[in-house]
């Protein structure tokens, strides 16, 4: 390849990758404040942070409370085997002291149904209605995964997000059904009413991504919760309060947790400054060797919101 070509391919890359998740500068451009602190060492990676003072949901400790779920059937319950997720009664949920609204339900995928989640977050969701940060530079760019995959940071689906204007769009598509089923189900299991995601936002995260401090509080029904899901490598994730000088706790987040916020937690800070490699996944007949390499080396959060009161 000619030098020129490949320092223009490169910057044209590089250009793409840019256009990602980067929800707010502003929070860590604007002085001093105890989460900026946080978030830069845990960011540090030569050498990275020491871990010692993050609560693994996982292990527990007195820092958890632990929240009974409870799950009556009703119509979600056909999901639990299609979603790939463990029985009801084998779920543990967890939440913190002095954080009432964040839950985590950790480990509620079956262990071999994990990359079935990776092929539909890398085939399925980037494709159709399914809008993504190559569109930006390619409008008609399909096969996202195939021709974009290092590329790749974010995808929308239904109701898109617009990370310029930090809007909603007025209306969109439906969300894939499974998506609709998860959402409600995690819901439900919480006792938190109904919730109808008619959006959803995809972070891809490679292994020196980041998340900067945000707030999402662009839905225009705060009310209703968030629902994220973690797939493949463990993220620290940091959690805050309203203002970037509260107490910061952070978390260490694996595939197959999902993190709800919700009350008084739904508006508060919260960032990924770290992933870690910690899974190995292994050869399937019905996984391509891509999918595979890509989840042994990267982290997808899948992240479930209603935008619109029902």
């Amino acid at each position: 390849m000619k030098p020129l070509l490949a320092n223009a391919q490169r910057a044209q890359t590089s250009s793409i990758s840019r256009s990602s998740n980067s929800y707010s500068d502003e929070a860590l451009e604007s002085g001093n404040s105890e989460f900026k602190t946080i978030y830069k060492r845990y960011k540090k990676r030569n050498p990275p942070a020491s871990l010692s003072d993050v609560l693994y949901p996982r292990i527990g400790g007195d820092a958890f409370c632990n929240i009974p779920v409870s799950f009556e059937g009703h119509s979600s319950s056909s999901w639990i085997k299609q979603l790939g997720l463990r029985s009801v009664d084998q779920w543990k949920c967890l939440s913190l002291e002095n954080h009432e609204g964040l839950y985590i339900l950790t480990d509620i995928i079956e262990e071999d149904r994990h990359l079935e989640w990776f092929k539909r977050c890398l085939y399925a969701y980037p494709e159709g209605s399914g809008k993504t940060n190559v569109h930006l530079h390619f409008p008609d760019a399909h096969e996202i995964f195939n021709n974009y995959r290092d590329r790749l940071r974010w995808t929308t689906l239904g109701i898109h997000y617009d990370w310029d204007t930090k809007l909603y769009a007025e209306k969109g598509d439906p969300l894939p059904v499974e998506l609709v089923s998860f959402g409600s189900l995690i819901s439900e299991v919480l006792g938190l009413g109904p919730f109808h995601p008619d959006a959803a936002i995809i972070n891809f995260f490679p292994l020196k991504g980041t998340l900067g401090p945000h707030i999402d509080r662009s839905e225009r029904d705060l009310k209703n919760p968030l629902i994220s899901l973690s797939l493949g490598q463990s993220a620290v994730y940091l959690t805050g309060g309203t203002d970037l000088n509260s107490p910061v706790v952070p978390l260490y987040l694996q595939s197959g947790d999902v993190l709800i916020m919700h009350g008084d937690q739904r508006l508060v800070y919260h960032a990924v400054p770290s992933i870690r490699i910690t899974k190995k996944f292994e050869p399937s007949n019905q996984i391509s060797r891509e999918v595979l390499e890509y989840a042994n080396n990267h982290r997808i959060s899948l992240t479930l919101r209603q935008v619109d009161s029902f």
